[in-house]
């Protein structure tokens, strides 16, 4: 009997509780999952860091608007903020409405309609906020006497998102950078909706591609975003601040490119992929705005250099 030795084949209760830990594992994910705060499921629903996708386009658009011409005003930036804020809560809220009737949020706790039970009342507060949104759009297209610039939003609030800026290659590159950063958002915003989209038919990028595939894809975006600033600033289609200050965001590409392709398969965590965007997006979008600003204030710097010098070579000649 003392020499006598069991395999884990001899003992099947030991394998069964095997077994049974690995599904009371599964379960206590579950349950970990169900159990998640109410505060916490609002502040995933108010999804607050998505609207950095008003707050960088605006800003950006201000500062190369500034750069061209170094005029501004704050009254404007503040109610345009507000305003394309509501345009895309309505955006949002919309979109939850839709996944609630197509079922594809029939899982997701943390949508609005699944929070508050009323889909009709989620239906129409979206579209007042869009109404109110658009009206402080039309203000301010009203008080800088362009009626274009009316039309001009309400090709914006009907697309979704298009930004609408003077012509130059200056901000046309600025506009292709930022919008580069709000797609990628976009496109990480599906990775843990993979199976919830497919059971609706919803054909999303990352349901035809997966996340492997998918996480290259945003590697592949990550690089090809700071190729182009390169390829940008070596054009002179960017002023040089912009182009140095946008490299230095570099560690915060890598670390989205990092986050994606550790955790793509784990539908717990790659839920955050798209927060690592918004804080690429946030502070990629700082960078190229405060380069703007920099460099007309250097330009600025220079014409009252030049100015200077020229008064007193002209004060020194009549005397």
């Amino acid at each position: 009997m003392a020499g006598t030795s069991f395999s884990s084949s001899d003992n099947p209760s030991k394998e069964k509780n095997g077994k049974r830990s690995k599904k009371e594992t599964t379960s206590h994910d579950k349950k970990k999952e169900e159990d998640i705060g109410r505060a916490t499921l609002i502040w995933r629903a108010a999804k607050l860091p998505m609207y950095t996708v008003a707050l960088i386009p605006l800003t950006v658009g201000t500062a190369a608007a500034y750069w061209e011409s170094g005029y501004y005003s704050l009254d404007r930036y503040f109610i345009l903020l507000a305003s394309f804020v509501l345009v895309n809560v309505w955006v949002n809220l919309s979109n939850d409405v839709y996944d609630f009737d197509t079922g594809a949020d029939k899982n997701k706790k943390e949508s609005v309609v699944n929070m508050f039970g009323s889909r009709n009342a989620i239906h129409i507060l979206s579209w007042l906020l869009l109404a109110i949104g658009f009206a402080g759009l039309s203000w301010v297209g009203a008080e800088a006497k362009n009626p274009r610039a009316i039309l001009l939003m309400a090709a914006v609030v009907f697309c979704g998102y298009i930004y609408q800026l003077p012509i130059s290659s200056t901000i046309i590159s600025a506009a292709i950078l930022v919008g580069f950063t709000s797609a990628l958002i976009l496109f990480c915003s599906h990775f843990h909706q993979i199976e919830d989209d497919k059971a609706v038919g919803k054909i999303s990028p990352l349901v035809r591609l997966g996340t492997e595939t998918g996480s290259k894809v945003v590697k592949m975006a990550v690089l090809g975003l700071y190729w182009l600033v390169f390829g940008l600033g070596l054009a002179q289609t960017l002023p040089y601040p912009c182009i140095m200050l946008c490299i230095m965001t570099l560690p915060m590409g890598n670390l989205v490119v990092s986050f994606v392709q550790e955790n793509h398969k784990d539908k717990s965590k790659i839920f955050m992929a798209k927060y690592y965007c918004v804080r690429l997006h946030t502070v990629f979008g700082a960078a190229l705005a405060a380069g703007l600003v920099a460099s007309r204030l250097i330009q600025s710097g220079e014409q009252l250099q030049s100015l200077s010098t020229y008064f007193d070579r002209a004060k020194f000649a009549y005397f």
